[in-house]
């Protein structure tokens, strides 16, 4: 009897959004409370951006644009990545003067996926965006056959552009982790 209540009561808290303190609340409650935390988190997030990615922000004459590891996600990330390559505020007024990377290292950004790096691959797609990048690294992101067959359009589209694909930092040093360890 015991087994069976303990087991309800995983069952319930499972079905309030994995936290005991939503059981009691109706489903539309339930729905704003954990809608109302997703933006509370994502709020301190953004607040807490890295400070490669703010300093990239603010500079569009840097050649190399390294935000490999800097917890980039779709929506307001890639938003304001898309307007600095653009030379565009996110209001889509023109800002600053053209973006002059010709790097864009945006490895192990594993929340980077299909949906998420659509709007820069559109982007760098125009022309317009970035005229001078040259290499694109996308190793350790999350990105699928989407993401690859736009990459293969893209190369076409931009003579010179190379976009990398493969494992990223961490899986690399994971690897050789695991192979120290077979030896």
């Amino acid at each position: 009897s015991s087994e069976s209540s303990s087991e309800s009561s995983s069952e319930s808290s499972s079905e309030a959004g994995h936290h005991p303190s939503l059981a009691g609340l109706s489903p539309e409650a339930r729905a704003e409370a954990v809608e109302s935390s997703r933006l509370y988190v994502e709020q301190l997030r953004l607040e807490h951006r890295s400070d490669r990615f703010v300093q990239a922000l603010q500079d569009p004459t840097k050649k190399e644009l390294n935000l490999a590891l800097c917890d980039l996600r779709g929506g307001r990330d890639m938003e304001d990545l898309v307007g600095l390559l653009t030379g565009l505020s996110s209001t889509g007024s023109k800002e600053s003067s053209e973006c002059a990377a010709e790097t864009l290292d945006l490895r192990d950004n594993p929340h980077l996926d299909d949906a998420a790096l659509q709007p820069i691959l559109v982007a760098l797609a125009t022309g317009k965006a970035a005229p001078g990048l040259r290499a694109l690294k996308l190793q350790g992101t999350g990105a699928g056959v989407v993401t690859r067959n736009m990459a293969c359009g893209l190369q076409l589209l931009r003579k010179g552009l190379a976009v990398e694909f493969g494992q990223g930092m961490m899986e690399t040093a994971a690897s050789a982790v695991a192979a120290r360890g077979k030896n």
